[in-house]
């Protein structure tokens, strides 16, 4: 098995919506039941598929339209959209110490949000959600990650199914910027040590930080 390469990128986390992962250094099982939202625009989510099918995922480039689940709890910064992990929103307390403490590698857009799910709730204040945006997306060192390909690579898109045979994600570009999304898992949020100690010090919930080379991940597209 080929092992790690020192000169590769670590010592990031991933910032994920999946508050019961075994690896997680931060994040409570019972956050599950907060609430979360729904992007009513899709058109927003800047989705492509190739001729063969696969899905492919771009950074969104609009503002996009919300409806939460319910009202969000006393305390919560942080809410998760339900069709993937990556789309996070911020409430004004958690723009506040993100934008105060000048992350960088990302961008932070009001949504426009419609109201809450399945039933009137005139009488409870809408909340002002900033959707927070990554926009430094790099790629993954395969091979030092473990990846093994399973079938050929799709001669239009580059999408192919992987084996992985050890925890850990390394990252093939160096980056200093604080968010980073990679390319080969566009769902997903890594964030360096600073972000962490950030959301730890600030009780920012809900959500899961789990070590870069802990992480867990099934597929990947690759190029």
């Amino acid at each position: 098995m080929v092992q790690p390469s020192s000169n590769l990128v670590m010592g990031r986390f991933l910032l994920d919506s999946k508050y019961y992962s075994r690896n997680r250094v931060y994040g409570l099982s019972e956050w599950y039941s907060y609430p979360t939202c729904r992007c009513i625009n899709r058109t927003a989510w800047n989705y492509a598929t190739c001729q063969n099918g696969h899905l492919q995922i771009q950074p969104r480039t609009v503002p996009v339209d919300v409806e939460l689940s319910s009202p969000i709890k006393f305390g919560q910064t942080l809410i998760w959209s339900e069709e993937g992990t990556s789309t996070l929103f911020l409430t004004e307390e958690s723009l506040k110490i993100f934008v105060n403490n000048k992350l960088t590698g990302c961008d932070f857009v009001e949504s426009n949000v419609l109201g809450y799910k399945g039933e009137s709730r005139a009488s409870t204040p809408l909340p002002r959600l900033w959707e927070l945006r990554v926009t430094n997306w790099v790629a993954i060192d395969r091979e030092s990650s473990g990846y093994v390909l399973e079938e050929p690579a799709c001669d239009i898109c580059g999408w192919t199914q992987v084996k992985k045979t050890r925890q850990g994600i390394w990252l093939a570009e160096s980056s200093d910027l604080d968010f980073l999304v990679v390319r080969e898992y566009p769902l997903h949020i890594l964030v360096t040590e600073r972000v962490m100690e950030l959301i730890v010090a600030a009780e920012l919930h809900p959500c899961a930080l789990v070590p870069q080379d802990k992480i867990e991940f099934e597929g990947v597209f690759v190029d």
